[in-house]
């Protein structure tokens, strides 16, 4: 509206007006949608990483100082506007990338089958790096978050290594159990072979949900070899009775419970033979549960020598091996995560370790973290974070190598 039109409209008392000029188009409508969205998008979105370290830990304070990731805000993907669609993108809509594998079969102390997937980067020598995987509780070499990270890192020049717990990708069922919560056994196994395989190189760890709860157990109840030098986690279940009980909420038994129960029943199905021949364990009633606490209180618990998943789970609260934790350990959590709620994360302990780096996001789901306009090529928050961890351990290190 022009000023001859105001003119007009104050000589004339409102006549002969060119009303036609205050008719709102869809293009105004479009704008101040657009503005009101990216208002809520920074308002309720968008935040500051929390950042928690000891600041007079010089090695703390050399990753922190070279992790941008972890300095700078985290910009969730404005269409993925909270942690279940997160989540449903992570795992339906993002495609896995193209990996060759060679693949290891290793024993646990038990006689458990266990497989080791081995990726090389082009060229490699014997002492390339090598991060070591643990992936959550129905993950595997082939899943979406483990491919694009084990992509990048050969990209630069890293060897990886994930291991298959009993079952999964057809890793054969040979001892009557799963991979399980209170126990490191099948871990130490796995860095033992990781350093038979390469012995010169360094070797570095990551680990999602039930893999990052692993890690923090093995680094707080073993002792690492000398040239594991650090330690990513994501998503961690700390307190298992507790996430037990979130899963139980409306929506939470809705989206994920039915998709665990089914993958574990389905393992069970698949190694009936393997099953039955337990005198503790009616395999019929676990093939009929419909919720994870049923499902560990009628099998997990027995194949591990528990009374009751109560049981299992208090025995797998890996809060008590954080004080023990004594390598650079950065951990991550996002507030939004559907499956470990806030108060299930043992924040106290976790600041009260100097070596440890926790790292807290408003949003970011459960294992998931995407971000960028088109969430379809940008990398993850949780990939960018990691490598960047890598890189500032690998250089601290190297810079501490006597010449």
């Amino acid at each position: 509206m022009g000023l001859e039109s105001l003119f007009a409209f104050a000589t004339t008392g409102g006549k002969d007006f060119p009303v036609a000029e205050l008719l709102v188009t869809p293009y105004h409508i479009v704008g101040v949608l657009a503005v009101v969205v990216f208002i809520l998008y920074f308002a309720f979105q968008v935040s500051p990483v929390d950042l928690h370290w000891d600041r007079r830990n010089p090695v703390s304070h050399h990753i922190v100082k070279n992790c941008k990731s972890l300095n700078s805000y985290f910009f969730p993907s404005i269409w993925l506007f909270n942690s279940h669609l997160q989540g449903i993108f992570m795992t339906k809509l993002r495609a896995p990338k193209s990996i060759e594998y060679e693949r290891h079969y290793i024993k646990s102390d038990d006689g458990a089958l266990l497989a080791v997937d081995w990726a090389h980067p082009p060229c490699a020598q014997a002492a390339a790096p090598v991060v070591l995987f643990l992936t959550g509780a129905t993950g595997h070499s082939r899943s979406h978050y483990v491919t694009h990270m084990v992509a990048r890192l050969l990209a630069r020049g890293f060897r990886t290594a994930i291991l298959i717990y009993p079952g999964l990708q057809n890793t054969p069922v040979v001892v009557p159990r799963f991979m399980c919560m209170s126990k490191i056994d099948d871990v130490r196994c796995f860095v033992t072979h990781a350093e038979e395989q390469y012995p010169t190189a360094f070797k570095l760890s990551v680990g999602f949900s039930l893999g990052a709860h692993l890690w923090t157990c093995y680094y707080g109840q073993a002792e690492p070899p000398p040239n594991l030098i650090g330690c990513v986690a994501f998503s961690s279940p700390w307190q298992p009775g507790l996430v037990n009980v979130a899963l139980a909420r409306p929506l939470q038994r809705t989206l994920y419970e039915p998709h665990f129960v089914n993958i574990m029943q389905n393992l069970v199905r698949r190694h009936i033979d393997v099953f039955s021949t337990l005198q503790t364990v009616d395999t019929e009633e676990v093939l009929k549960v419909r919720t994870i606490l049923d499902f560990d209180d009628k099998l997990s618990c027995r194949l591990f020598g528990y009374a009751n998943a109560q049981e299992y789970y208090t025995a797998s609260d890996s809060t008590r091996a954080i004080p023990n934790i004594a390598v650079p350990f950065l951990c991550a959590h996002a507030l939004d995560d559907p499956l470990v709620p806030a108060h299930a994360v043992p924040t106290h302990a976790l600041r009260a370790n100097p070596h440890i780096i926790f790292a807290v996001t408003r949003v970011g789901g459960h294992n998931c973290w995407i971000e960028g306009v088109n969430p379809f090529s940008s990398p993850t928050w949780m990939e960018r974070v990691a490598l960047e961890f890598f890189d500032a351990r690998l250089a601290q290190v190297a810079a501490a190598m006597p010449l």
